[in-house]
């Protein structure tokens, strides 16, 4: 595995598949190539990708849920 002065190829890869790769290698050489900081970076990027997705999944299972529910309740007082 190849490495940029410290930091290993897959993370500077990971890193710019968020930020692109001009931003990437401009905040590697901000943090003076502290590997660290890189990954700490990383893993906050992904959170934050990742806490973009959720309220979707728990809106739409609410819905399906209440959906559900709703059925549920129809089929009781219907029969």
């Amino acid at each position: 595995m190849k490495e940029l002065n410290g930091i290993p190829e897959q993370d500077f890869q990971g890193l710019s598949r968020y930020l692109g790769k001009e931003k990437a290698m401009e905040y590697i050489k901000k943090e003076k190539y502290n590997y660290g900081a890189v990954v700490n970076k990383l893993i906050f990027l992904r959170l934050k990708n990742y806490s973009k997705r959720k309220p979707i999944v728990f809106w739409t299972l609410l819905i399906f849920l209440m959906l559900l529910l709703g059925y549920y309740i129809f089929d009781t007082i219907h029969y």
